[in-house]
C-alpha cells in the first residue's frame, strides 16, 4: 500500500527527532568530559608494581593526559592519586611526546565525584570560592559579584556551578545575551531563573588580576 503523504512526514519528523535526541547527547557527553588544563602533581602506580609522579597537562571526567617519563603499555593498569581528588584507577591508551594519556574506569558515582571536585578546582581561584567550597554543597550559597557591561557591580549568590557556567540568585536580572564578568571570569547571560539568571562562560577569558 502506498504511503500518504502524512505517513511520510510523520517518519521524516521521527527521524529527525531522533537525530536531535542523539545529537543533544552527544553535546551533553561532550560538555561533561569538558577537558580542563590543572597542573597537579600526581603520584602513579604502574602495572609492573613501579611507583612514578607526573603532572596533570590536562583532565576530564573521562581521563587525563599525564607528563611524564614513564610509558605504560596501552591497555595497561594505571593508579593514579589525586590530591582532593583520591585514587582513580585507569588505563593507558596512547603515547604523546611529553609522557602519555589515560582513561578512567570509574563507577558512575566515582564520575560524578570527580566532576564536583574538578569544578571546585577549575573554579576556586578565577572565582574566588572559599575551601568549604571543596564539596559541591559548599559552593552553592557562596556570595560573589556579578559585574554588568556597564561597570555596575551586583551582588549574587551560586546557586549551581560547571566547568561550563554557573546559576546565580541575583537582582536586578541583567538582560539575556548581555556580557557579564563572574569573580575572574568573563560569561553571558542565557537564561533568567526565578529569582536569577543562568551565566555560561565564554571560553578561556579569565581576567587577569
Amino acid at each position: 500500500m502506498p504511503e500518504t503523504a502524512s505517513s511520510i512526514v510523520r517518519d521524516a519528523a521521527g527521524r529527525l527527532t531522533s537525530h536531535l535526541k542523539a545529537a543533544a547527547a552527544l553535546l551533553k557527553d561532550k560538555r561533561r568530559h569538558r577537558r580542563i588544563a590543572i597542573p597537579l602533581i600526581v603520584k602513579m602506580l604502574l602495572e609492573d608494581g613501579s611507583e612514578e609522579e607526573a603532572i596533570i597537562r590536562d583532565i576530564s571526567a573521562g581521563g587525563a593526559a599525564l607528563l611524564s617519563n614513564a610509558r605504560p603499555k596501552p591497555g595497561s593498569k594505571v593508579i593514579i592519586y589525586i590530591e582532593d581528588i583520591g585514587r582513580l584507577e585507569a588505563n593507558a591508551i596512547r603515547e604523546h611526546p611529553h609522557g602519555f594519556a589515560v582513561g578512567f574506569n570509574c563507577s558512575k558515582a566515582k564520575r560524578e565525584k570527580v566532576v564536583d571536585k574538578l569544578t571546585w578546582l577549575a573554579n576556586k581561584a578565577r572565582l574566588g570560592l572559599s575551601e568549604e567550597g571543596l564539596t559541591m554543597e559548599g559552593v552553592s550559597g557562596q556570595k560573589t559579584h556579578l559585574v554588568l557591561s556597564t561597570g555596575v557591580s551586583l551582588d549574587c549568590q551560586i546557586v549551581g556551578l560547571s566547568l561550563n557556567g554557573a546559576s546565580l540568585h541575583v537582582a536586578p536580572r541583567p538582560t539575556i545575551g548581555s556580557d557579564v564578568v563572574l569573580g575572574r571570569m568573563k560569561g553571558i547571560v542565557t537564561h533568567h531563573l526565578p529569582e536569577g539568571v543562568g551565566v555560561e562562560f565564554t571560553g578561556a577569558n579569565a581576567i587577569s588580576a
